[in-house]
């Protein structure tokens, strides 16, 4: 399983045999493929024009399945949240501003992907046990001691014994 930016605001989940496209917006400017458009920012506009092959636009509460990848969202609040299943990798994804809010939600996966509009509490993540947590977007320019990236490559065998944090750029 894959995580990569494709924008600053926008990434793709690759798995086996399908990917995603998170939040894809007019700042893309080449043309990327994917199975399925995932819109975390409800509020902001989505440009699908530069995405091929899209089968399904996924922009609320429900549960959804694109080539073997299963996704999951809810909403806590006015918070949408993912939690997808790629490859045998849990993720929850989700904006950095609504992690206190969805702190009971957040356990229990193997990767917390989050969009950092907001500043993040490094030590209520460490409570929720992550092997990794990825953050992109507009504000990680503030955050410290992470790997800086573009892509970020795991399989559930080698997931990190400790917590491991990632910054997308």
């Amino acid at each position: 399983m894959e995580i990569a930016t494709v924008s600053q605001t926008c990434l793709r989940i690759k798995g086996k045999r399908a990917s995603l496209i998170i939040d894809p917006d007019k700042t893309l400017r080449v043309k990327t493929t994917g199975d399925a458009v995932v819109v975390l920012n409800t509020g902001e506009d989505v440009d699908t024009s530069k995405i091929e092959g899209q089968r399904l636009i996924i922009r609320g509460v429900g549960e959804y399945e694109v080539g073997g990848i299963k996704i999951a969202a809810s909403k806590v609040e006015k918070d949408l949240f993912y939690q997808i299943l790629v490859d045998g990798v849990t993720i929850a994804l989700a904006n950095a501003g609504s992690i206190e809010r969805l702190k009971e939600k957040l356990g229990g996966h193997h990767v917390l992907l989050f969009n950092a509009d907001a500043k993040v509490d490094q030590a209520l993540i460490a409570t929720l046990e992550p092997r990794v947590v990825i953050l992109y977007g507009e504000n990680i320019a503030d955050l410290v001691d992470a790997v800086k990236t573009q892509k970020y490559t795991v399989t559930l065998e080698k997931l990190p014994e400790k917590m491991q944090t990632v910054l997308l750029q």
